[in-house]
């Protein structure tokens, strides 16, 4: 694009003559003459001039054929032929006929400039430099000549192309400074080498020389483009369609402007224009789809570049961009499809080997991924993005040592590249950097080096580029940490991230396998430990699970049983042996200022058991005030909305009030509950992945005093019954039951959390099959003393298994009991009964309150803590 704009300026200045204001006038004298006289090879030589002015090229061609019968050695003639054969792109016959005219005449300048031009469209850079050297030979001030030389060179890609165009056009501006056209070419090259204000200064020379000059406006225009100043680029855009109103690449470059200026309908207007200009040019219908896509509306731009492959079927720019959008559709084979065949015709186009390769890693093929990466850098050896992905490629094949050599080349050609410059990639850096010492095996400086790649991919949660990349690289840095943990022999927290992984990651059961082998060796062990001394604690009194009461007053008895068929070797309490009695019972009496102690039991087979207790200090009664609350630390609350409204398709109806829904409870959060707006995370009509993979990064950055609220307000579905029942979000753009998001999903991804609360709110359909596998109430025997300090997980819904009302009842009683609420502490089992009725008698559906998943609840209680 940017090239035909330049050569139509070099075109342009082929003949050193004015052009004749009234062409049509002089040819009609002309052809009289012929008339006449049909001898007269001047009149033809004239005429066929005064017809390649008027842009008439065949005639032109026809009176040179003519001239030439009369007198086959008028080298003027065999000149203008070749001009009127390279105006019809007929470049073999246009060298012929130069190369007769310079036998003819080798001083002809205008001819040696014709050969030169002829040579350089045909691609043939070397001979068309040396011709334009002859012309300069010849006539050192020939301008025109050093316009062309110096585009040969550029294209020609010598080393230093740039600085020889550059002295050439200076050259130009010496020797014809009141000319528009050396400061018009210099202010082009400028922008090529990004000096963008030499551009704008020597663009403004020609100006003031021309004003109406367009192709000068174009490079104004262009150079502020460059500078991010879109509003004065489309200003001087507009200057330049005032002289050329016809040239569609200014308004295609006009189209730009208006895109990166967030001007979407602006854009389509110039798009449009260019459209109904060209109809045949599917340039038009590319832009504007991806103006269609920009705005998230991917089936207009679908259809629009469906249209312009209609017209021209191997449309790479289309093609490349619609396999783009099949692949963030999750649409892979199509993808696939669309990038092959651009590749069949055009095998060097490195962008698009780097598209295929993104497929392919997001397949889980890794592989081929990194394949397509080095063919990609064949091309562009020091594409900093290429790079970077072939070290993805090869963190993810487990090729550590590769990675981390190509990191370090990458550091050593100071490279920048989309994990410096894009806020959404900065987790990539550090994940990349982990290779130092995964290669090394150095596994406990690489766990801190992951950890941290998961909390700044946190800190881009609502920046992030909705791609099914980046899902796919967060998700290997889940499987990188569980290889580390796995390593260093932690298969819980191994299993627990693989698992994550899974689920976060679009290529599916990718880690099946080790999943698979993690439980079974997870299985075999607790099997073994079962085998152990069974221990059975008599004394403090048991809170909750591990926890245990104590009076505070720094003595603690401890009394017990332990059993073994095999017999008790030893038994110890905190390291220090204690008795153990015939019957299995022992006792001790512990001392100073405990916060936990351990048990610990062989028998006399080997096998040992342990036991682990925390001892929570203070009295049992129910009315006692919520010291986690009242002292210490404050405790910080977070939130995660999830709203889905706008649904497409017949299989799921629109929801238009969830969004507002979310957005008046995220204002009653933080005015009335404390809840501070950088911890809440909004998540407004997502995909699965994109909920996933955020939900996923907010888990994992929660600390112990961490709260977290997560309402989901949109569609619900069920499979199953009894026990086996599966409940189900409906993110946007779910068509299949494979890109729902389920219970179980949602029980994985919290295993592990270190957040003392959460709360999930699910105002869905059949939104109780959201309830995890622990069903039953609170245990009865936590008091309010310990409700929060003890974890929970927690699910609030708003309805059983029956279908709810659209205008959500549920969030309005929830909202209307938070905000009347005047009480300090208000926990969320007394938000249930106080909504209860309410919604019950409104909807006939009966809101539910259930334990959530399988790990982390202790029998606490989320408690909403009033500020105001």
């Amino acid at each position: 694009m940017r090239r035909s704009i330049f050569l139509l300026a070099l075109t342009g200045w082929f003949f050193a003559r004015a052009q004749n204001p009234d062409l049509d006038k002089k040819i009609q004298e002309l052809s009289a003459a012929i008339q006449t006289n049909s001898g007269n090879v001047g009149a033809y030589i004239a005429r066929s001039q005064a017809y390649a002015d008027k842009g008439a090229y065949q005639a032109s061609e026809l009176d040179c054929q003519a001239g030439l019968m009369l007198d086959p050695k008028n080298h003027v003639l065999w000149r203008n032929l070749g001009y009127a054969h390279y105006m019809q792109s007929k470049f073999d016959s246009s060298v012929a006929d130069y190369k007769k005219a310079l036998r003819i005449a080798p001083r002809d300048t205008i001819a040696w400039r014709g050969l030169g031009l002829a040579y350089y469209y045909k691609k043939e850079y070397d001979s068309s430099i040396k011709m334009f050297d002859k012309a300069i030979s010849l006539d050192e001030k020939y301008v025109e000549a050093y316009a062309g030389r110096a585009s040969s060179e550029l294209a020609y890609d010598k080393p230093d192309n740039n600085q020889l165009a550059l002295q050439d056009y200076d050259r130009m501006i010496q020797l014809a400074p009141n000319r528009e056209l050396g400061w018009y070419y210099r202010a082009w090259l400028y922008n090529r080498m990004h000096q963008y204000d030499h551009a704008i200064a020597d663009a403004r020379q020609a100006l003031a020389l021309n004003p109406r000059y367009s192709y000068a406006w174009h490079e104004l225009a262009l150079a502020y483009y460059n500078k991010a100043d879109y509003v004065t680029a489309t200003r001087f855009f507009s200057e330049c369609l005032k002289y050329d109103s016809s040239n569609y690449d200014v308004w295609n470059f006009q189209g730009y402007c208006y895109l990166d200026d967030k001007k979407y309908d602006s854009a389509l207007w110039s798009y449009r224009k260019m459209i109904s200009m060209q109809p045949s040019n599917p340039a038009g219908l590319y832009w504007a789809a991806r103006v269609y896509s920009t705005k998230n509306n991917n089936d207009s731009a679908m259809v629009l570049l469906n249209a312009a492959l209609q017209i021209n079927a191997d449309y790479a720019d289309a093609l490349n961009y619609r396999g783009w959008l099949y692949y963030k559709a999750g649409k892979f084979d199509s993808a696939i499809s669309d990038y092959e065949r651009i590749l069949s015709g055009d095998s060097r186009n490195a962008l698009v080997w780097s598209n295929l390769g993104i497929v392919h890693y997001t397949q889980g093929k890794y592989g081929l991924a990194i394949s397509d990466c080095k063919e990609a850098l064949k091309i562009d050896s020091l594409n900093a993005g290429y790079t970077t992905n072939l070290i993805v490629d090869y963190m993810a094949d487990q090729k550590y040592d590769k990675a981390y050599g190509l990191f370090q080349y990458y550091r050593e050609k100071k490279l920048n590249g989309y994990a410096d410059g894009i806020s959404s990639y900065y987790f990539v850096k550090k994940y990349i950097a982990s290779a130092e010492f995964l290669q090394s095996e150095d596994y406990d400086h690489a766990l801190p080096s992951l950890q941290t790649a998961l909390t700044e991919y946190k800190r881009a949660d609502t920046a992030r580029d909705s791609s099914p990349y980046v899902y796919s690289m967060y998700s290997n840095v889940l499987a990188t940490l569980a290889f580390v943990y796995q390593q260093t022999g932690d298969k819980e927290k191994a299993l627990e991230y693989y698992k994550k992984s899974d689920i976060v990651g679009l290529a599916k059961d990718l880690q099946k396998s080790k999943i698979q082998r993690l439980q079974d060796d997870l299985s075999r062990s607790k099997a073994i430990a079962d085998k152990g001394p069974q221990i059975q604690l008599l004394s403090p009194a048991i809170v909750q699970g591990n926890t245990v009461s104590a009076e505070g007053d720094g003595k603690l008895f401890v009394s017990g049983t332990v059993q073994s068929e095999m017999g008790i070797d030893w038994l110890r309490i905190n390291g220090n042996n204690v008795t153990v009695q015939t019957n299995g019972y022992f006792s001790a009496n512990l001392t100073g200022d405990l916060k936990s102690f351990v048990i610990q039991a062989e028998d006399k087979d080997g096998r040992i058991s342990s036991q682990n207790f925390q001892i929570q200090q203070g009295a049992t009664s129910v009315q006692d005030s919520i010291p986690g609350v009242a002292s210490g630390p404050r405790p910080v609350f977070h939130a995660v909305l999830i709203a889905c409204s706008n649904y497409a398709g017949d299989k799921w109806s629109k929801l238009p009030s969830t969004i507002d829904e979310a957005n008046s409870y995220k204002a009653l959060l933080t005015a009335n509950y404390g809840f501070d707006k950088k911890n809440i995370l909004e998540l407004y009509d997502k995909g699965g992945h994109d909920i996933l993979a955020s939900l996923s990064s907010k888990l994992e950055s929660l600390n112990e005093n961490d709260n977290l609220v997560v309402l989901f307000a949109g569609h619900g579905t069920y499979r199953g019954d009894g026990n086996d029942r599966i409940g189900y979000w409906v993110p946007l753009n779910a068509n299949d039951p494979l890109d729902y998001i389920s219970n179980i999903k949602l029980t994985e991804l919290i295993i592990g959390c270190r957040a003392k609360h959460i709360l999930l709110l699910s105002d869905a359909c059949y939104s109780s099959a959201m309830r995890g596998d622990e069903n039953g109430d609170d245990n009865a025997g936590a008091t309010q003393k310990y409700e929060f300090n003890l974890k929970s997980r927690q699910v609030l819904t708003s309805g059983g298994l029956e279908k709810v009302p659209g205008n959500s009842i549920f969030i309005h009683m929830v909202e209307k009991v938070l905000r009347q609420n005047d009480q300090k502490y208000l926990s969320v089992k007394e938000l249930y009964s106080l909504i209860f009725s309410a919604v019950r008698n409104q909807t006939n559906n009966e809101p539910e309150l259930n334990i959530f998943g399988t790990n982390g609840n202790e029998g606490g209680q989320f408690y909403f803590i009033r500020t105001n």
